[in-house]
């Protein structure tokens, strides 16, 4: 069970885009800084804009949409995967465990595995994420999916929507559930 610090640290009601694993975000490409209250949270994620370059060497997902997260926005970002090493899931650009979340607009190159994931770690979680119109390079991705967006749990109480103004150039395809027009 996780304290309500840790969920504190990993909850915000816009958006929770963490870095590296629990406890850390992003305010600039390749720099991380420790936060220790959801006040010292957002403003570290209002330091992440549309139109930002995240990577190389992050050491982890670019972006990491925390469960307790609700009307996440990852808008129109390039994410550089160098540097990923596939240990502890660290195999992806984003990485969705938050509800009603949007990725749109954003161009990715350089990963071991996908491009996007969307994760449900925690019951009623991970769920109404959207894509759409995101450029993923696999080129060079070793792992076993290889897509540019995975969905590891859909139902039809936890939706995840892939829409075909999705791109994708190497690897195995664009994602592993039905592609909506």
């Amino acid at each position: 069970m996780r304290t309500a610090p840790a969920l504190l640290a990993t909850a915000l009601a816009s958006a929770a885009l963490l870095v590296g694993g629990p406890g850390t975000a992003t305010a600039a490409p390749a720099a991380v800084i420790e936060v220790t209250t959801a006040k010292e949270l957002k403003a570290a994620l209002t330091a992440v804009r549309p139109g930002d370059t995240i990577g190389p060497d992050v050491r982890g997902e670019s972006v990491d949409i925390k469960e307790g997260t609700t009307g996440a926005r990852v808008l129109g970002n390039t994410f550089d995967g160098r540097g990923l090493t596939g240990a502890n899931y660290d195999d992806s650009w984003v990485d969705v465990k938050g509800n009603g979340v949007l990725v749109a607009g954003n161009t990715g190159r350089n990963t071991t595995n996908n491009g996007f994931e969307t994760h449900q770690q925690q019951p009623g979680w991970g769920c109404g994420t959207v894509f759409r119109d995101n450029h993923s390079d696999l080129t060079g991705a070793t792992g076993p999916h290889q897509l540019a967006v995975n969905v590891t749990h859909r139902s039809a109480e936890c939706p995840t929507t892939v829409h075909a103004s999705n791109t994708v150039t190497g690897g195995k395809g664009l994602t592993n559930i039905p592609v909506t027009p």
